[in-house]
């Protein structure tokens, strides 16, 4: 029975050619009478040390199936791109019960046991082949130290951006034009920009990314070498991402400093770990370790040439990465009174708190352009004045709150408030009891510590311990009598609203206790849905806790000159005048459909329409109807900034 091998055969780039190795090979095994199973064939470029050969793995896994017996190779170089790799290969052959043949060495490996001579061979191969690439890597290592330090060289890998290398000198410069860019970017951001809205402005401006001209180069560079076009998957290099700018804006090489860490080789990079891995157990595989690898040297380097922006401005935009970092939530930013309540009623989403020109503003946060991470999902709503909307809700509310206070007793409320602090002050009890169970448990140990002379840094350990569980107990319970003062004041509030049966006489001097009014409407609006309607206008549906709703409408804030209802009277602050309608908690006569842009009139409500018909109406014939009706309100601007 004929002996059944495999080929393999391997070049370094595509402008080498098979034929002769396969010719050579071919012709070994038909002397010998060998059946042919397959020839598997490599081209590598060469162009990177880690580059895939998928035909080498299938090798493996066929030897692994026991598809052949024997494997023949034109010469050692083939089959390892070092001697180490070459060895961990033959051993790995070996175990699979593969015999393996080197044309040009005219070794053969046989299946059983490999002679001492051969063993002797590959083993001093190794150790050579070893200790070779410890010594190349190690003075390579020290090259590139040598030419950083010494002679400014670059050496190698992608410039960062704003600069490029030098073909003569091999020394990093500044590229003018990318350079220019890089300043923008800091002073864009300097400015107020966020990170979203520079990636929008460069992408709008077609300004090539930083991945861009660098991935273009390394592929042109490859195509005059003759290997193939590599595809960067996972990286988008058509746009500016926010990752790349966040890069940018951080990186100290742009004032001059540059930061360099070197490590010892480790050899056993040079494996080619796919390979490796396919040759060993599960059992094996999970005893891999990852080794840490040993700081040769850093150090850092000053050029102030190739400084691109100055330190004031580096150090400004580093402040504002750190405060916009820390401060996400813009409602901290820019104090505001409705944000949480906020809904858009066409995209549903929540709305944002930010400054136009110079006041402050609502606006939903799906209409904000889109960038890669965010699309904008949102076309119709407007922005809103702050001050203005706020003005709107706090008149459309306030008569609502004062009612509640005089036609209802808050003792649920009340209640429900005891209800917790009741509930933390038992956890309180509960944690104050583990905080004694440990001090005990801490002295009952220090003491029999000392008696024993237990060893010092033993008790270090245990005094830690202590420490770190004593402390997250007292914060947990600090938290509990936080949220016990929170609930007695809000009682203490609710309480005296209570007593305070002329409310509605006060709410002039209402509207000044700005935090109490932030209060009433955290705890006794449900949400505010904001529709847009026409000409610039909004709806304001108001959404209490009790199911009642009220009603107003809105101008956009670029518009407020051109308010359609602003009071005739002249006030010494400007007043203006929105259409109301109110929907009872357990009557809603009056609903607004979005999708179809009309009023659903379904019930009667002869206080605000009088004998109006039921039915539906246009946006347009609805207003009219309000202000046949005079269904209005008044209201004025009301800041909480």
């Amino acid at each position: 029975m004929k002996k059944v091998v495999a080929i393999y055969v391997r070049i370094s780039t595509q402008l080498q050619y098979l034929d002769r190795q396969i010719e050579e090979l071919t012709a070994y095994a038909n002397n010998h009478q060998y059946k042919i199973y397959k020839v598997y064939n490599d081209v590598i470029t060469g162009f990177q040390s880690k580059e895939k050969r998928p035909q080498l793995l299938e090798l493996i896994k066929d030897s692994k199936k026991g598809l052949f017996e024997l494997i023949l190779f034109s010469e050692f170089s083939r089959l390892g791109r070092n001697q180490m790799e070459l060895n961990r290969l033959i051993n790995g052959f070996h175990k699979l019960d593969i015999e393996l043949y080197f044309a040009k060495q005219n070794l053969m490996i046989y299946r059983k046991e490999i002679d001492m001579s051969t063993k002797m061979t590959l083993y001093v191969l190794g150790l050579i082949s070893e200790y070779e690439i410890k010594l190349f890597a190690e003075r390579s290592i020290s090259g590139k130290i040598s030419a950083l330090k010494n002679r400014g060289i670059n050496i190698g890998g992608f410039s960062n951006y704003g600069y490029t290398t030098d073909k003569v000198t091999k020394k990093m410069i500044i590229d003018k034009d990318e350079a220019n860019v890089v300043k923008r970017i800091f002073n864009l951001y300097n400015e107020g920009k966020s990170q979203h809205e520079i990636c929008d402005i460069l992408n709008d401006l077609n300004v090539p990314p930083p991945y861009f001209k660098r991935l273009n180069n390394a592929n042109n560079k490859r195509k005059e070498k003759g290997f193939k076009e590599k595809d960067y998957k996972g990286k988008d290099t058509s746009i500016w991402l926010i990752s790349s700018l966040n890069r940018i804006l951080k990186n100290e090489v742009y004032i001059g400093k540059r930061y360099f860490e070197f490590y010892k080789p480790d050899v056993d990079k040079y494996i080619d770990k796919e390979i490796d891995d396919l040759f060993k157990t599960e059992e094996e595989k999970k005893e891999d370790v990852k080794k840490e690898r040993e700081l040769l040297e850093k150090f850092e380097i000053y050029d102030k040439d190739l400084a691109i922006i100055d330190e004031r401005l580096f150090l400004d935009v580093q402040t504002k990465i750190i405060k916009n970092r820390t401060n996400k939530n813009p409602e901290i930013k820019y104090k505001n009174l409705l944000k949480t309540k906020l809904i858009c009623g066409i995209c549903s989403s929540n709305w944002a708190v930010g400054k136009e020109n110079d006041y402050h503003i609502y606006r939903c946060y799906g209409s904000y352009k889109g960038s890669v991470s965010r699309k904008k999902i949102c076309f119709d709503s407007l922005q809103i004045s702050q001050s203005k909307l706020n003005g709107l809700v706090v008149q459309l509310s306030i008569q609502r709150f004062a009612e509640w206070q005089i036609e209802y007793n808050s003792q649920n409320r009340i209640d429900e408030l005891r209800n917790k602090i009741a509930e933390n002050n038992d956890y309180i009890r509960i944690k104050e009891k583990e905080l004694s169970n440990i001090k005990e448990e801490w002295i009952n140990f220090f003491n029999k510590a000392i008696k024993f002379n237990i060893e010092d840094n033993l008790i270090a350990e245990k005094k830690n311990e202590y420490d770190i569980e004593n402390n997250a107990i007292n914060r947990t319970i600090d938290r509990y009598k936080k949220e016990v003062i929170k609930y007695s004041e809000i009682i203490n509030s609710i309480s005296k609203m209570d007593k305070e049966k002329g409310l509605l006489s006060k709410i002039r001097e209402l509207k000044d206790k700005k935090d109490l009014i932030k209060q009433m409407i955290d705890d006794y609006i449900d949400k505010i849905v904001v529709y847009p309607l026409y000409k610039k206008y909004s709806l304001i549906i108001v959404c209490y806790i009790d199911g009642s709703e009220s009603w107003g409408s809105i101008k956009s804030a670029r518009y407020s000159k051109e308010e359609l209802f602003i009071d005739p009277i002249f006030a010494i602050t400007p007043q203006y005048i929105s259409l109301f309608y109110y929907n009872e908690y357990n009557k809603h006569t009056c609903t607004f459909d979005s999708e179809n842009k009309c009023f659903h009139y379904i019930s009667e409500n002869k206080t605000l329409l009088g004998d109006t018909k039921l039915g539906d109406y246009s946006i347009e014939e609805f207003i009219t109807l309000l202000k046949e009706h005079e269904a209005t309100i008044s209201f004025v601007n009301y800041d909480y900034n």
